[in-house]
């Protein structure tokens, strides 16, 4: 029927009075799907309308509101219809959003109630949520420093992956590799990241080595592969190499000649040995952080064949007695001659180890032995 006002003729009274029709309030749409969408992205919104169609009186909204226990994933955005009264023809709208918290099909009605006791108007409101991608994050320290090391001497340090996810996806890891590696003086001692699948909390390490071959300040980089994207992770390596201890200023070295009675009774020619391969000892780098310095006194054999053998330590702190042995263990002369002819002879002398001021400097020496007379 259309809108207007109707006058209704009454049988017996002589005149006409007004029609009273109701309006008729429609909610559409029946029903609103949000469809699909992952936990914690924008809300989607949708919209209804409320259209009151005929009557000759108006229609009277009350309330608006969300109802069903999941309707905490809907929310109310726009209400034009709470409290409006509406003619006949007129419309007001409601704006729905749908921000899902958990993985799961969600529903809820919305209601619209009038003042007049009838049942509310409703659509039914659903949708589907999916839960969010991974998020995978891993990292490296910046920067792994060894800090100081002598030169010639091995530091090694360890340098940990630590991985964190918002879902069920691992983290994969490649192998590391080193920026020069053939020139550098870091070394990948162990990778336990290689090949490895990290899950959120989940770890692996890879230890390393600094081995400096020459003073300075060493740089170096290392890079570490994973599913993250095609960078690699990246560490800067840094140390320093200070000077290596040096054992210097021997004086030469002085034959114990009381055996060479026993080869003779008579006039003899003697020829002292010569070195010919003396490298110095290498000053313990215990006994250099602990300070310890000191003489120590050695003696041994040079053979015939000019080799050093039995090397005993007959004084000395052990520490530093046990770098002097191994030493002059390996050093080589051209033998004693006795008119002409190689001997046995033996050999006595001592080291001395000092610390300089400046740091791990050592100086050894040797001094004379007295010499018995044939």
């Amino acid at each position: 029927m259309a809108a207007g006002v109707y006058w209704l003729s009454g049988a017996g009274h002589g005149r006409p009075w007004p029609l009273q029709i109701s309006p008729v309030p429609v909610l559409t749409p029946s029903s609103l799907d949000f469809g699909t969408q992952q936990v914690g992205a924008p809300a989607t919104t949708r919209q209804a309308r409320l259209l009151v169609s005929g009557g000759t009186q108006p229609f009277t909204v009350s309330t608006v509101t969300l109802s069903n226990p999941e309707s905490h994933d809907f929310a109310l955005t726009e209400d034009r219809c709470s409290a409006a009264r509406l003619s006949a023809g007129e419309t007001c709208a409601i704006g729905v959003t749908f921000e899902p918290t958990k993985p799961g099909t969600h529903s809820a009605l919305l209601l619209v109630r009038s003042g007049a006791g009838s049942a509310p108007l409703q659509v039914m409101l659903t949708g589907i949520a999916e839960p969010p991608p991974d998020k995978l994050s891993a990292g490296l320290p910046e920067t792994l420093d060894f800090g100081q090391v002598r030169a010639g001497s091995t530091a090694t340090r360890t340098l940990s992956l630590e991985v964190t996810s918002t879902g069920a996806t691992p983290l994969v890891v490649g192998a590391a590799w080193l920026s020069d590696s053939e020139s550098s003086p870091f070394r990948i001692v162990r990778d336990g990241c290689a090949d490895a699948q990290l899950l959120s909390g989940q770890s692996c390490a890879l230890a390393l080595s600094f081995e400096p071959g020459q003073e300075g300040e060493q740089v170096g980089q290392l890079s570490l592969p994973t599913s993250l994207g095609s960078e690699p992770l990246k560490t800067e390596l840094r140390g320093t190499a200070t000077a290596r201890p040096k054992v210097a200023g021997r004086i030469p070295h002085i034959i114990d000649q009381t055996n060479l009675a026993m080869h003779t009774h008579r006039e003899a020619t003697i020829t002292e040995a010569v070195p010919i391969y003396d490298p110095e000892p290498v000053y313990p780098e215990a006994a250099a952080k602990a300070g310890i310095q000191g003489v120590v006194l050695l003696s041994a054999t040079i053979g015939r064949d000019g080799s050093v053998r039995g090397v005993k330590a007959v004084s000395g702190e052990p520490i530093l007695a046990a770098a002097a042995v191994q030493a002059v263990s390996t050093w080589r002369y051209k033998p004693t001659e006795l008119d002409g002819k190689p001997i046995d002879d033996d050999l006595q002398l001592y080291l001395k180890f000092t610390l300089t001021p400046a740091g791990l400097t050592a100086v050894g020496s040797q001094s004379p032995v007295e010499r018995s007379k044939p």
